[in-house]
């Protein structure tokens, strides 16, 4: 698990589902994974904290751009006012390298700016596919817009 200060200075925690926590418990939570994971996963599950599960298959996209824009908003209004958020899938790298990239997006980068800081803030998110990197640049606009309800 890793705190990742965003470029507007906004910290969540990174990891992979599975991977033991350092720190509290989070307030909040936004989970990637794919139908099977998360069926594997929430067998095990006992957080106590909202989360928000979402279908992104490994290497791919989220299913639901739409919600997942909004869980990845609703996380960054939550981190930015100190909450603890954690932001996680399976292997901890391309789909939570992705997930930062649009925090960085929101906090202002463009996309392949958002890519490379992320590679480097976060050193697990090696893999942002092609596809990836597409998807944030056409929710790049509503990740930056998109006001939480």
């Amino acid at each position: 698990m890793a705190s990742v200060a965003l470029p507007d200075g906004v910290a969540v925690q990174a990891r992979a589902l599975g991977a033991a926590r350092y720190r509290q418990q989070p307030s909040f939570g936004v989970y990637l994974c794919g139908r099977r994971s998360r069926r594997r996963v929430a067998r095990g599950w006992t957080g106590t904290w909202r989360a928000i599960w979402l279908d992104w298959p490994p290497l791919g996209l989220p299913a639901d751009s739409s919600a997942t824009v909004a869980a990845l908003v609703e996380a960054h209004v939550r981190a930015a006012r100190g909450e603890q958020v954690e932001i996680a899938c399976t292997s901890g790298r391309s789909r939570t390298g992705t997930a930062l990239a649009a925090l960085a997006v929101r906090a202002g980068l463009d996309t392949d700016e958002a890519v490379a800081w992320v590679r480097s803030a976060y050193p697990p998110a090696r893999i942002v596919t092609r596809r990836q990197r597409r998807w944030l640049g056409e929710w790049a606009a509503e990740l930056r817009r998109a006001v939480p309800v």
